[in-house]
């Protein structure tokens, strides 16, 4: 399966959760795609910091 999502489908889960930090309640699909997405390091989202800091900030939760 292919883990590289778009800026869209991010955003997409973004704003569905912005304001919900709790890992918990993604849904099993979310949390694949944002666990296994490669978007932070990616050239294309490198240099949007909301994208990257979100990102970031998700994968904390994720390791609680």
């Amino acid at each position: 399966m292919n883990s590289v999502i778009t800026l869209e489908d991010f955003l997409l889960i973004i704003e569905k959760n912005k304001n919900n930090w709790n890992f918990n309640n993604y849904s099993d699909e979310e949390k694949f795609i944002l666990k296994n997405s490669f978007i932070n390091k990616s050239k294309l989202y490198k240099d949007n910091d909301f994208v990257v800091n979100y990102y970031n900030k998700l994968i904390k939760e994720m390791d609680k």
